[in-house]
C-alpha cells in the first residue's frame, strides 16, 4: 500500500474540512454513497460532483423505490449551483440548474437529498430515459460519469407468538405480558444497531 496526497496542518481539521478535502481529490464522477439506516429514520444522501469545467446547465434525474423511501427535501446546496431546483416524489428526484455563462466548479458536495426510510433502495442515475447531463451555455453536453448510490435498511423485525398459561408471565423488551396473544416490542439496538 502507498500513501499519497499527504498534508500537514498546524491545527485539527473540522469534519467538514476533512470531507471537503476528500471530495476535492477523490471524485471523478457525479456520485452518491451507500448509506445505512433504520426504518423511520430520515437519512441525508450527499450528491458529490467532480471538477466541472465550462458548465452552465444541469438536468439530473435519480430514480428510487418509492415503497422503500419517501423524498422529504434537500439541504446544503453548494453555492456554485445557486438557483438549482430540486424536486422529488413518487420514485424520482430531479435537479435542474441553469445560468447564463459557462462556469468552472470545483469538486465538492453538490447537495444533500433527504429521505424517510421504510426499506432498502438503490439510488440510480437515469442516463437513458431522461439522460442526466451537464451542458455548456450553448447546450453542448459536457460528458460526465455517474455513480449511483444505495440506502440500506438495517432494521431486523422479530416476531414471536407465545401461549402464556394462567399464572405465567413473559418478559420481553422490558415489558411483562400475562395473557396469550401477538405482541410487538421494540428492542433497543446497541451501538449503531437499529431498534
Amino acid at each position: 500500500e502507498y500513501l499519497d496526497d499527504i498534508g500537514i496542518w498546524n491545527r485539527a481539521l473540522t469534519q467538514q474540512e476533512i470531507t471537503n478535502l476528500y471530495l476535492s481529490q477523490s471524485h471523478s464522477s457525479i456520485s452518491m454513497p451507500q448509506v445505512n439506516s433504520c426504518v423511520n429514520d430520515t437519512v441525508s444522501v450527499a450528491v458529490a460532483n467532480p471538477v466541472l469545467n465550462g458548465v452552465a446547465n444541469a438536468a439530473l434525474r435519480i430514480t428510487y423505490n418509492a415503497d422503500s423511501l419517501t423524498y422529504v427535501g434537500s439541504s446544503n446546496l453548494n453555492p456554485a449551483f445557486n438557483g438549482m431546483v430540486v424536486n422529488g416524489g413518487n420514485g424520482v428526484v430531479t435537479l435542474d440548474w441553469n445560468t447564463s455563462t459557462n462556469r468552472n466548479i470545483k469538486a465538492w458536495n453538490m447537495v444533500n437529498l433527504r429521505f424517510r426510510v421504510n426499506g432498502s433502495s438503490a439510488l440510480t442515475w437515469d442516463t437513458l430515459v431522461y439522460p442526466s447531463e451537464f451542458s455548456d451555455v450553448n447546450f453542448n453536453v459536457v460528458p460526465q460519469t455517474f455513480q449511483s448510490g444505495v440506502v440500506t435498511n438495517r432494521t431486523v423485525r422479530y416476531q414471536e407468538q407465545r401461549q402464556i398459561c394462567q399464572g405465567q408471565t413473559l418478559q420481553m423488551g422490558g415489558q411483562t405480558f400475562s395473557t396469550g396473544g401477538n405482541y410487538q416490542v421494540v428492542l433497543p439496538g446497541s451501538g449503531t444497531d437499529c431498534d
